[in-house]
């Protein structure tokens, strides 16, 4: 009878190890999948953030990379709401610390019937371009450090004249792709237009 009990004990420890050492192995498992969710959660949070945050220009680096071009105009047009208007002010100390001249600002009326849009863009005159007129490659250095620092950036042709070595600089909203899926049709969370 003792050898049974001490063979059933042995079974039940077995059995005993057997669960515990399964089941430390499936909590495991189940922390390791915590940590990866907990790490995807953390990331999208980040990228939100990033997303909805103001934008910051380096401005140093921005006037630095693009001071080879002197005797160049600017102005400015910018929306009425608080990030464009920063970050308008930021665009306008850059291209002071640059040498650029600055002419005027204005501060566009939506219900003028301006048309929203995003982004930074950098207009110049577009057709016969005057001796002398570096307006294109001040645009162009403009639009490359603007996007060497994160910030979406374009040149346009102007519809109104622009003065020969002069730049139009329009700053419209942040663009907030984060919630666009990359796949036509969707956003995040599977809704569809």
């Amino acid at each position: 009878m003792a050898d049974i009990l001490m063979i059933v004990g042995l079974v039940f420890g077995a059995l005993a190890f057997v669960t515990t050492s399964a089941s430390s192995l499936l909590n495991a498992s189940d922390s390791k999948k915590k940590g990866e969710q907990i790490t995807k959660l953390e990331i999208e949070k980040l990228q939100l953030e990033q997303a909805l945050s103001p934008r910051l220009i380096d401005q140093s680096k921005l006037s630095s990379e693009i001071k080879t071009q002197a005797d160049i105009h600017f102005d400015l047009i910018t929306l009425p709401e608080f990030e464009t208007r920063r970050t308008t002010g930021q665009i306008k100390v850059a291209l002071e610390m640059a040498g650029w001249n600055f002419n005027k600002q204005i501060i566009a009326n939506v219900d003028d019937g301006l048309m929203m849009f995003d982004g930074v863009i950098v207009e110049i005159n577009v057709g016969v371009i005057e001796t002398g007129d570096n307006s294109k490659k001040a645009a162009d250095l403009l639009v490359a450090a603007l996007i060497a620092q994160g910030i979406q950036a374009r040149t346009h042709p102007s519809r109104t004249p622009i003065p020969p070595n002069t730049i139009r600089v329009k700053v419209g909203m942040k663009p907030i792709d984060y919630f666009l899926d990359k796949t036509p049709g969707n956003v995040k969370g599977n809704m569809s237009f």
